[in-house]
């Protein structure tokens, strides 16, 4: 059930990422099947019990690879993003394959020491900021936030 916890705050800038679609020609309800599914893809990826799915892990984003996404290792900081297919990840050098002989650690590195949703919700934003009132470098500052 992880994947339905999906932010809160997704609903104010994700359909800046799909409106364009309709706009060029796809039909509306095309881009809202396509985006069901993906939801499907990524409401399953979430379990380690399924191991790795050979030739298939070198297409699509599989439950290995997405254990790669959530890890904290050093070593699997900022991988593996896609949502369902992981070619962009590898054109962008952000993909990494699950090494079996790494022991995953699972979580976010500075974890809020919290159980209020709204702090749960919101503490990296405030992190970002803070990261951001750090630099005086406009491009630094940028990239902080994107």
């Amino acid at each position: 059930g992880t994947a339905v916890r999906n932010g809160w705050f997704t609903i104010l800038y994700k359909p800046l990422f799909y409106m364009w679609l309709p706009a060029i020609g796809f039909p509306p309800e095309m881009v809202i099947v396509c985006l069901g599914i993906e939801a499907l893809w990524q409401f399953q990826l979430h379990t380690a019990y399924i191991p790795k799915l050979g030739f298939i892990e070198k297409i699509f984003n599989t439950h290995t690879m997405h254990q790669v996404h959530h890890a904290k290792n050093l070593e699997y900081m900022d991988k593996n993003h896609g949502g369902f297919l992981n070619i962009f990840d590898k054109i962008f050098g952000t993909w990494k394959e699950l090494d079996d002989d790494i022991e995953i650690q699972y979580g976010v590195t500075k974890p809020p020491n919290s159980y209020n949703p709204l702090v749960i919700l919101t503490h990296e934003y405030k992190d970002i900021w803070n990261d951001m009132k750090k630099s005086s470098n406009p491009y630094h500052k940028f990239m902080y936030a994107f």
